[in-house]
């Protein structure tokens, strides 16, 4: 669903009945309706979303903090500090966090469709890597269990049945 920025005036004075706008559908409520009354505000700007909205625009996620939402352009990325595009933030299935595709390691130009894990909830079983690997084809492997050089080798069988940990050609078993 793609996430709205418009001026909140100009569209407020264009349905003078109709004042409460939803800011990712764009319809309008009517003030003090049951249905404006149940709408979500931003704990930043204090915009207002129908929880209805924010279901499909929160998907892949875990732990969705009704309590202290922030809206898409209120946001900032947890590791350039900016808002910047709204459109292109991946958020942690598990805390909620939001992350620029660009700013991820390895950056990706485009964000993939999926759940995603932070780093704070990346962490290989075999090897306790926090990141995927180094490169752009890099990806983690078996739902964030093990990074890309681990998940190849699992793949591969090489692996012990007990632990579940990873073992190279060259080593003994």
């Amino acid at each position: 669903m793609a996430v709205a920025s418009k001026d909140s005036t100009a569209d407020d004075q264009a349905l003078p009945d109709a004042n409460v706008i939803c800011r990712l559908c764009f319809s309008a409520e009517n003030d003090g309706s049951e249905s404006a009354k149940r709408m979500l505000p931003c704990r930043s700007c204090g915009k207002k979303y129908h929880r209805i909205c924010l279901k499909t625009w929160s998907q892949h996620r875990d732990l969705f903090h009704w309590s202290s939402w922030t809206c898409p352009s209120c946001r900032v990325c947890e590791v350039c500090r900016r808002a910047g595009d709204s459109t292109k933030f991946k958020f942690c299935k598990r805390c909620d966090a939001a992350v620029h595709c660009y700013c991820m390691q390895p950056p990706h130009k485009n964000v993939s469709s999926g759940p995603y894990l932070c780093p704070k909830h990346t962490k290989c079983h075999s090897c306790g890597s926090n990141v995927p690997g180094n490169g752009l084809s890099v990806r983690w492997f078996l739902g964030y269990t093990c990074c890309d050089a681990c998940g190849r080798l699992f793949t591969k069988g090489n692996y012990c049945p007990v632990c579940l940990k990873v073992y190279r050609d060259s080593e003994s078993t």
